[in-house]
């Protein structure tokens, strides 16, 4: 496998501090196999300044809104122009449309695998950070880890996490180190594995890359951050530290391209933890209950769900239990 420049060294960062751990609380709080895509750091963003594209119409607003509403499940308003307009001049410049009434053209005849995937990419927002909510991360280092593992998961079989919507990875990865770091009453690790899903591929590959810029890995707590870290030496001034997660956790975890309003095209996917945050409140209200019953499906019996804090399901779906604000638990 072809290597990233420069080595990749010690786990022990300086600015990780003494190995005094802190409480999780005080964290900071959305393919193939990590290992056979090679490490890129991010690319910078393109700016999209006023005037970069050429002016977008009424009607060429609304079908764009429909085609995401139908493709992805994407619900945006006709007041979103400004938005696509942005959003989408850069899909212009790459296709030689000149302009959007031309690039609906392309859209029109394109396969659900070709150019309406990279319209999707477009549309989707990718943000996150280590530990996010950093309350879910307790509940499931306090109480779900414990519980799941005392009852044999761990040992008879692996302890399954999916992150449903995992953007650039970092929830996947804080979920791992988690499940690395615990320990059984016996003293081991539990045995475990990692699902990571998005629509975005390239987003997926950025996540399995698993190298972030210092600036990214503020959230993880230092003790987590000296074992579960591997720093890249900067070769000249005007370059940045980076950062990777460790093999151990890497070779652990898969990654895997799913749309989340046609899971069924996504086969494999099982988790006793399920992470479906701060995605639900992109959808319609109709599509929003069947991402939600998609996802609480591929959830084991007794296993949890966690989403975002502004994306009550309440009692809308059958299957899941409401633990507390945000917490589910499959019946």
């Amino acid at each position: 496998m072809a290597r990233i420049p420069g080595s990749w060294v010690e786990r022990r960062p300086e600015r990780f501090g003494s190995p005094t751990s802190p409480s999780l609380s005080a964290a900071h709080g959305s393919v193939a196999a990590a290992p056979q895509i090679l490490p890129r750091a991010p690319a910078p963003p393109i700016a999209n300044m006023p005037g970069a594209a050429p002016p977008i119409a009424p009607a060429e607003i609304a079908e764009f809104t429909q085609i995401a509403r139908s493709e992805g499940g994407i619900s945006l308003s006709d007041e979103r122009g400004e938005f696509l307009r942005l959003r989408l001049c850069r899909r212009l410049r790459e296709t030689g449309c000149g302009s959007f009434g031309d690039y609906l053209k392309l859209l029109r005849n394109a396969p659900a695998n070709g150019e309406r995937r990279q319209f999707l990419e477009a549309l989707t927002t990718h943000t996150t950070s280590f530990f996010r909510e950093s309350r879910h991360y307790d509940f499931m280092k306090t109480h779900v880890l414990p519980e799941l593992t005392s009852n044999g998961i761990g040992r008879q079989r692996p302890i399954q996490v999916w992150s449903a919507a995992c953007s650039t990875g970092a929830e996947i990865w804080s979920a791992a180190m988690l499940l690395e770091s615990h320990r059984m009453p016996d003293g081991r690790s539990p045995d475990w594995r990692c699902i990571a899903s998005d629509i975005s591929e390239r987003i997926l590959r950025r996540a399995a890359n698993a190298v972030f810029v210092e600036e990214e890995t503020v959230g993880i707590p230092p003790d987590l951050a000296r074992r579960y870290l591997l720093r890249r030496r900067p070769r000249r001034p005007d370059q940045a530290c980076l950062y990777r997660i460790v093999p151990e956790l890497r070779e652990r975890t898969r990654f895997v391209q799913a749309n989340l309003l046609a899971l069924d095209r996504a086969p494999g996917i099982s988790a006793d933890i399920a992470f479906l945050r701060n995605v639900l409140i992109y959808f319609e209200p109709q599509d929003r209950l069947r991402v939600a019953r998609g996802v609480a499906a591929r959830i084991r019996p007794g296993g949890f769900l966690f989403t975002g804090h502004a994306e009550s399901l309440g009692s809308a779906v059958a299957e899941l239990r409401q633990e507390g604000a945000s917490i589910y638990r499959r019946i």
